[in-house]
């Protein structure tokens, strides 16, 4: 399926394969486009009548983006709006599945409502690593087989069209909605796992305010997984084996390594599993941790930030690694420094 689109002064069109895809649901259209417009753009065209649902929510989605960046600028959006009949029935339950810590945890905790999984090869990795597209893939492949879940698999370059323009973290879940719209015919409802809790909702990736907005009278979008920090998360993964054979979370994957052990995301997820006491038993990243390399990781955002004191904080409450809590403490100390400049600097 290709998609043009036409905003900013350029054209681009963006590719998009699964078997069995039907074209002509022009919904997906609006979660593709309109962030990247916002950013480039003043007015957004859009082919063909979309949900009234979903073109009544973009203003408020513009809304809340423009207060996430200052380069994220509210567009006129034209499109007609459908006159949607009722929905198709007998349609599936689906979930985003990645094989990383928070799409397992929605799938282990929803497990008997959920039929099916979709995979997209192009969202966390895409040509830059071609190495890990075999095996992400065969991991989706054998949790789907094992737990009696239907697989559907997506292929995209969406990134062609992001990258040059913003952050992928802004974009990632107006991504996913791109492909729970584009699903319409197969799927009632679609669950997007979450990065935070409803405690500290960040904007980067998933969100409980936004996800939602996407949705329209035939697919509801929602946000899953909010009640329960990372640390909790990965706690309840320890108690899965096919988790803890399989577990991937890497987005650097050097060297094509599926995961590599050394890059923040990692270290943040060893540091979880040390804290549950499961490190030993996840046969997918190295059983111990090097506290000189917890020190000196990069916390770039407030992401990263939250994640650090949450392993932080659930490593005090065990008392059991004073050496690992120090080093925790002297990332975080030399992110607040970087923050705070760079607030200064950007206000």
């Amino acid at each position: 399926m290709a998609i043009p689109l036409s905003f900013g002064g350029t054209s681009r069109v963006v590719h998009y394969s699964s078997p069995g895809l039907v074209p002509g649901n022009t919904d997906l259209t609006l979660p593709l486009a309109l962030v990247p417009a916002m950013r480039v753009a003043r007015t957004l065209r859009l082919p063909g009548p979309l949900s009234p649902r979903l073109l009544g929510a973009a203003p408020l989605i513009q809304e809340v983006f423009s207060t996430w960046s200052e380069e994220l600028e509210r567009v006129d959006v034209a499109a007609g709006a459908s006159s949607p009949g009722p929905p198709a029935p007998g349609r599936g339950v689906a979930a985003f599945f990645s094989g990383g810590v928070d799409s397992f945890h929605t799938l282990l905790r929803n497990s008997d409502r959920i039929t099916h999984l979709v995979f997209v090869r192009g969202f966390d990795f895409h040509r830059r690593v071609p190495a890990i597209r075999g095996p992400a893939t065969a991991t989706a492949q054998r949790v789907a087989a094992e737990l009696g879940k239907e697989l559907v698999e997506v292929d995209t370059d969406v990134h062609d069209l992001t990258d040059p323009i913003l952050a992928w973290e802004y974009y990632l879940v107006a991504a996913m909605a791109t492909v729970a719209l584009m699903l319409a015919d197969r799927f009632e409802r679609v669950l997007i796992p979450a990065e935070h809790t409803y405690a500290d909702p960040v904007p980067w990736g998933s969100h409980p305010l936004v996800d939602p907005l996407w949705s329209t009278e035939a697919v509801e979008i929602v946000h899953d997984g909010a009640t329960s920090r990372r640390t909790e998360k990965v706690a309840d993964l320890a108690r899965s084996e096919l988790a803890m054979d399989v577990l991937r979370v890497c987005w650097r994957n050097t060297d094509g390594a599926y995961n590599c052990g050394r890059c923040e995301k990692c270290l943040r997820t060893m540091i979880a599993l040390h804290a549950a006491g499961a490190l030993e038993r996840c046969a997918t990243l190295p059983s111990r941790i090097d506290p000189r390399a917890v020190a000196a990781m990069e916390l770039t955002n407030e992401s990263d930030v939250a994640f650090a004191a949450d392993n932080r904080r659930a490593l005090e409450r065990s008392g059991s690694d004073p050496e690992l809590v120090a080093a925790l403490r002297d990332a975080e100390r030399r992110a607040a420094e970087r923050l705070s400049e760079r607030r200064a600097v950007c206000p």
